[in-house]
């Protein structure tokens, strides 16, 4: 849950953060009623880093982190950064799957041997399901991010 990017665009540095920052929202109070702003992103950008997480209405404790810096390149801006899940989010997942692991080294040999097609799948299958559950919640939203950001920086 951990990528790198590169997105060079045409723009100089100083016109890329500002494109950043048209994009990013300050975060907002958790529970302070929703202010329209049609901005894609909330977070941060300042003296060339940034710092923001796509905005979601739902539920979805999986977004995107994108984290990097703008520097200048030869011909123009250089945006280089990385995306990742939130710490919350990873910690739980890794606890989630060493658990249903054990769980399942401990557990499937018991139904195994009694025969219960039942137990042997619902265990094996609780691992795949923190994996499906991670990649339906991050891989769609860091698409969605990194084309958005793509197409503002290429833009121009």
């Amino acid at each position: 849950m951990y990528s790198r990017f590169s997105i060079e665009t045409r723009l100089s540095s100083v016109d890329a953060e500002a494109v950043l920052n048209n994009l990013v929202r300050p975060p907002q109070p958790r529970f302070a009623p929703d202010a329209p702003d049609a901005r894609p992103f909330t977070g941060s950008v300042a003296d060339g880093a940034f710092k923001f997480q796509p905005v979601f209405k739902g539920r979805n404790g999986f977004l995107p982190v994108v984290v990097g810096r703008v520097a200048q390149g030869e011909g123009g801006a250089v945006v280089r950064g990385y995306t990742r899940l939130p710490i919350a989010a990873a910690v739980f997942i890794t606890i989630w799957t060493i658990v249903t692991v054990f769980g399942a080294a401990s557990g499937l040999p018991k139904y195994w041997r009694k025969g219960d097609l039942t137990g042997v799948i619902g265990l094996g299958l609780l691992p795949v399901f923190a994996a499906v559950l991670i990649g339906a919640g991050y891989y769609p939203e860091r698409r969605r991010a990194m084309r958005l950001l793509s197409d503002a920086l290429q833009r121009k």
